[in-house]
């Protein structure tokens, strides 16, 4: 059995900023990250339990029928499968 899958784990992404930004950014005791975590999450005050990765529910772009994901899905199982939008869902 393998461990359980970690609910905060912590996704990389890239972001572009400008050379004066970066240059402060790295001024600073803390890291890139965290900074802008901490920006983020104190200027759009978002919730502690909204930091959390887990099912939520979205609509779908192909039917607008709503689903569940936890992931970047946006498009339902049932239309991803269907041969009348199989050009569209990929």
């Amino acid at each position: 059995m393998g461990r359980k899958a970690k609910l905060d784990k912590k996704t990389q992404i890239n972001l572009k900023l400008p050379p004066g930004l970066i240059a402060w950014l790295d001024r600073q005791p803390v890291s890139r990250a965290k900074l802008i975590e901490t920006a983020l999450v104190e200027y759009y005050q978002i919730p502690d339990w909204a930091l959390v990765r887990r099912d939520y529910p979205v609509i779908c772009l192909t039917c607008l029928d709503e689903f569940t994901t936890s992931g970047k899905d946006r498009i339902c199982p049932d239309c991803v499968y269907s041969s009348e939008h199989a050009d569209i869902a990929g």
